[in-house]
């Protein structure tokens, strides 16, 4: 899953993705710990904007987040098209 999103954030000119652990609490923990399940952490904007009373996102990074998560559901699931 990690190679196949950051293939696709490749594929749309992006910056190379950051693979790593993070220092802060986040939901996933829930899912990982809990649950078991494999989980990654990706989205639009900058982290240190996350979670105050302003936070926001550009419209364009949500358009470009919506194409990098098509895109890795497709190659994923290898869907031919």
């Amino acid at each position: 899953m990690v190679g196949t999103l950051a293939g696709a954030v490749r594929s749309l000119g992006g910056t190379e993705p950051r693979v790593g652990g993070v220092r802060y609490g986040a939901d996933m923990r829930l899912l990982v710990n809990h649950g078991h399940v494999p989980t990654v952490l990706f989205g639009p904007g900058d982290v240190r904007e996350a979670h105050r009373p302003d936070e926001s996102i550009r419209a364009a990074d949500l358009v470009e987040l919506a194409r990098i998560l098509a895109i890795t559901a497709i190659r994923f699931c290898r869907i031919r098209g």
